[in-house]
């Protein structure tokens, strides 16, 4: 394995570029006693920086969680903007996993036991979906969180309140159809509006269509 290029990253490390289609991160001390130079060999690397590689990236990981639960893709991202080697990131994620330290399904549920009284579900999805939860885990957990709910729907719950601050009811046919539409941009499906707006009608005793 030889070096292809040496990039400074910041003032005490450098990024290492291989002739193997791989790059990974040394302190520049590191690069001094290893002996690593432009056009030269690498020596030792599976013997010696590889393993050093990969405690540095665990301890980082480690870092990272303690700061607060992450995505199995935030994670990898963080260890990716490390410039850690693939194969390295690969397996520290895998013992993260099976140590129960990375979670995406625990994560996800957490999300939604935070956020079920105050956003959408359809908020919930798409803000889990962006930091890189798998769509069948998502829906998933909606769908266990929706079973689990006792009593009123927290979704439903929303809609009538926000049905109610905007006196609804007392809105002209135009007014009516201007809530609706902003409860769809908050990514409230029509069927709970609909239940929301049912349950108000029959609260006031008042018919909305």
């Amino acid at each position: 394995m030889y070096v292809m290029d040496i990039l400074p990253l910041g003032k005490t490390k450098s990024k290492v570029l291989t002739d193997e289609d791989f790059a990974f991160s040394l302190y520049n001390r590191e690069l001094a006693e290893f002996g690593i130079v432009i056009d030269g060999e690498i020596p030792g690397f599976e013997e010696i920086i590889r393993p050093r590689l990969r405690k540095r990236g665990m301890e980082r990981s480690f870092y990272l969680l303690k700061a607060g639960d992450r995505t199995e893709r935030e994670l990898r991202k963080k260890l990716t903007e490390g410039v850690y080697p693939p194969d390295i990131i690969d397996e520290i994620i895998e013992s993260l996993k099976e140590y129960g330290y990375i979670d995406d399904r625990r994560y996800a549920r957490l999300w939604i036991d935070t956020y079920r009284e105050q956003k959408s579900r359809h908020w919930m999805a798409e803000k889990l979906y962006l930091r890189g939860i798998d769509k069948g885990i998502i829906r998933e957990c909606l769908e266990e969180d929706r079973e689990q709910s006792e009593g009123e729907d927290p979704q439903i719950a929303q809609i009538l309140s926000f049905l109610q601050k905007k006196l609804f009811l007392e809105e002209d046919r135009a007014g009516r159809e201007k809530i609706i539409a902003a409860l769809g941009r908050k990514g409230y499906p029509y069927r709970d509006i609909k239940r929301a707006i049912e349950a108000l009608s029959e609260k006031e005793g008042s018919p909305w269509e």
